[in-house]
């Protein structure tokens, strides 16, 4: 080789280790400075602006629909009928009460829905006196069976309509026991043979005697066989036996034709529910909706069926899916609480003060590199939350905009502090 080319290889080789010391300079970095770059970054506010809008809200509380009035029914005990307390049919909820309808069917025999404001409590049957009497007079009249004026004494003609009141209904009425017949067999026979013997006074005391018999010999109802409401049409709210089932306790809830929805909400919703709010409503079983009105919103806590401190609402459906009575729904009030628009902030930059003030922390913008200021606390007023907003009020120590910055955090997850948090003098 020679000299020549032996000088130019050494110089390519020079270049050479250059270029690689730099390349292998530039990935090595002294121990001090990975540590520094292994430190976080300084830590500092995360800020978002207030804005200004209007706020809305849904508020889904938790309801059930029925009747405005509701009657539970019960059967009453009776002595006289047939014992059998096998349901042969009942109806279905939602279904149509009108007074003298057969609400059942027990042992082959009816139960009859009439209006009167007492319950049945007793069997009734000639010569009982007394206002059930006087009820039964007038559900009959109405019915037109009975002709006569109502009064409180169960007579011949009060047996009469309630016979057909019975085979009207495809029924054998209640007539008098196998003693009652029986004297009056008797009595007859001594009237008779009075008669024929001429003896006025025997005669006459037996005419007497029969008479009284004859008097007891109408038609009875059993207790169990007539049930009395306060209000008819009523529907079928809730259906408490079944064919095939045995009476036991409370047959069935009657409601009014009137609907209504009750519900409940907490204090701090209470304000935001108002009469003629206009509602969505959801069948929980089967999930069909239709449309309601807030009628009431209780003043006190735990009225009107409300927990003790819950609030009663109630709300009138329109047009509710049929056989709906007594069903579980959601409630979805459309509430709107500011109509205007208000300042608003999320709910991450309020925080309480020592006082038990409610504030939020406003960061003034930078406009050059130095240290951030500290930020300046406004105290606020809360109002309706949605959607994680909150409204905010200024209430005096403090300026807040739209615009503004607020603190929600730090960028190292640390929560943030403010002067008054150090002032061991508050709280």
């Amino acid at each position: 080789m020679t000299p020549r080319r032996i000088a130019i290889g050494a110089v390519v080789l020079s270049v050479v280790a250059v270029l690689i010391g730099v390349l292998v300079g530039r990935r090595i970095e002294s121990p001090a400075d990975a540590a520094l770059d292994a430190q976080p970054p300084a830590s500092g506010p995360i800020t978002v602006p207030v804005e200004r809008r209007v706020l809305s809200a849904d508020l889904r509380i938790r309801g059930t629909l029925g009747a405005v009035d509701s009657t539970e029914v019960t059967l009453a005990a009776s002595s006289i009928g047939p014992a059998d307390d096998v349901v042969v049919s009942a109806p279905a909820v939602g279904d149509t009460v009108n007074e003298g309808d057969v609400i059942l069917e027990v042992g082959n025999r009816p139960v009859i829905a009439l209006v009167g404001d007492l319950p049945m409590y007793r069997d009734l049957g000639p010569g009982d006196l007394g206002d059930d009497v006087r009820l039964i007079e007038e559900a009959l009249g109405r019915l037109g069976y009975f002709a006569k004026a109502a009064d409180d004494t169960w007579d011949a003609d009060t047996s009469a309509a309630l016979d057909r009141l019975y085979t009207d209904r495809k029924f054998a009425p209640i007539g008098a026991p196998p003693e009652v017949t029986e004297e009056v067999g008797r009595l007859n026979a001594e009237a008779e043979a009075a008669a024929k013997g001429g003896d006025a006074a025997a005669l006459k005391k037996a005419e007497q005697a029969l008479d009284a018999a004859t008097a007891r010999v109408g038609s009875r109802l059993p207790a169990d066989e007539v049930v009395l409401v306060p209000r008819l049409p009523a529907r079928v709210a809730k259906a408490a036996v079944q064919r095939g089932s045995r009476i036991d306790g409370a047959v069935m809830t009657l409601g009014s034709e009137v609907p209504q929805i009750r519900s409940s909400v907490a204090e701090v919703d209470r304000k935001l529910v108002k009469p003629k709010q206009r509602a969505s409503v959801e069948l929980t079983d089967s999930g069909e909706t239709f449309e309601a009105t807030v009628v009431a919103v209780a003043s006190g806590a735990g009225t009107g069926g409300a927990g003790p401190e819950r609030y009663a609402v109630t709300l009138a459906p329109t047009d509710p899916p049929a056989n709906s009575f007594g069903a579980d729904v959601t409630v979805t009030l459309r509430v709107r609480s500011t109509d205007d628009k208000v300042l608003v902030v999320p709910a991450a930059a309020l925080s309480l003060g020592g006082d038990g003030s409610t504030r939020v922390e406003v960061v003034e913008p930078q406009s050059n590199d130095d240290d951030q200021a500290s930020p300046t606390v406004v105290e606020v007023e809360p109002g309706l939350t949605a959607g994680g907003l909150v409204e905010v009020t200024p209430t005096g120590k403090g300026a807040l905009e739209a615009g503004d910055e607020v603190v929600v955090g730090t960028a190292d997850g640390t929560p943030t502090s403010t002067p008054d948090d150090a002032d061991p003098s508050r709280g």
